[in-house]
């Protein structure tokens, strides 16, 4: 066997110093590797992705720790509070804006700041959700907050904007429609709420917007419905439900489903009349004046709006939810 030359020494040395950096003519791609929320593995979700779920608010990034992929991400904020009011007809809130998308070839170093909107108290608007690059790429993702409900005043009042719109309140004496639904802005995140209805100690409010649809209007003595939410199948709750709080999985669970249903507005209240639903996706469901009946809340981890009634509920927490292959 010959003797090696200098030269060969040479580039022995750099095909190896190469393959340490995963650039030699014999490198493997680095196996992918992030961290932050709480992570389902593919195992457990059944379709080939990993993923992380963020419920609250995290204090540690969501950070690419090696490896190069895509994300998908869907991003939902909390859902807005219903109207309150113990005599007359209140508006439902509306469902926390909602985006989805893909970051393209992350890749280890990279890091994303997660943010999870709380949802708004009686008559309060939703918080916002983020998902904002803090080193690597560009990406900067928030949704805006559910609009809130109205209380019965004595006039008529538009529903708050928000990622979906509150709905408009009823007021008594008028005896027409209300044209006040709350808007949703900005565009793109939901829909707008219902409009309320103007009649003698009768009115209803009008329902939430949903991510999916818009809020119904009041009749004489009904609320208006919620409007759905959007169904969002890779992000459906049997994948989901295990990052969700125990307290709080069966709820989402039914609110989400198996196609994967968020951010459902709140269905407006009643003087003493029928009962509005909370659009699909975890609007909470309206209640009434007289006998005072409260709204209901929106569901945890849906972003869905408040039922509006003789005490406003509150609405939904948002969350935050990546996933890439693994």
């Amino acid at each position: 066997m010959a003797p090696l030359t200098t030269g060969a020494i040479q580039a022995i040395l750099r095909e190896f110093s190469q393959q340490r950096a995963g650039r030699g003519r014999y490198a493997t791609a680095a196996t992918f590797s992030a961290t932050g929320g709480t992570k389902i593995p593919s195992a457990a979700s059944g379709n080939g992705y990993i993923y992380h779920v963020f419920t609250s608010t995290s204090s540690t990034p969501f950070t690419i720790d090696s490896g190069t992929r895509s994300i998908e991400y869907i991003v939902v904020a909390g859902g807005g509070g219903g109207g309150g009011n113990s005599s007359n007809g209140a508006s439902g809130g509306g469902a926390g804006g909602l985006r989805t998308g893909t970051d393209p070839n992350v890749t280890g170093g990279y890091a994303y700041n997660i943010i999870v909107g709380a949802g708004g108290g009686e008559a309060s608007q939703g918080s916002p959700s983020s998902l904002i690059a803090s080193s690597g790429s560009p990406l900067s993702i928030t949704s805006a907050g559910g609009g809130f409900g109205q209380p019965q005043p004595n006039t008529s009042s538009p529903g708050g904007a928000g990622g979906s719109g509150g709905g408009g309140s009823g007021a008594g004496g008028f005896g027409t429609p209300a044209n006040n639904p709350g808007p949703a802005t900005p565009p793109g995140q939901g829909n707008p709420g219902g409009s309320g209805w103007l009649q003698s100690q009768n009115d209803g409010g009008g329902g939430g917007g949903g991510a999916g649809s818009s809020g119904s209007n009041a009749t004489t003595n009904a609320g208006g419905n919620g409007g759905n939410g959007s169904p969002y199948p890779a992000y459906a709750a049997p994948i989901i439900a295990p990052a969700i709080p125990a307290p709080l999985q069966s709820a989402f669970t039914s609110a989400v489903g198996p196609t994967g249903l968020y951010a459902g507005g709140g269905g407006g209240g009643s003087y003493n009349g029928t009962f509005a639903s909370g659009g699909s996706g975890g609007g909470g469901g309206g209640g009434r004046g007289t006998p005072t009946i409260n709204g209901t809340p929106g569901v945890y981890g849906t972003g869905g709006g408040a039922g509006g009634g003789g005490g406003g509920g509150q609405g939904g927490q948002g969350i935050v939810i990546i996933r890439y292959l693994e």
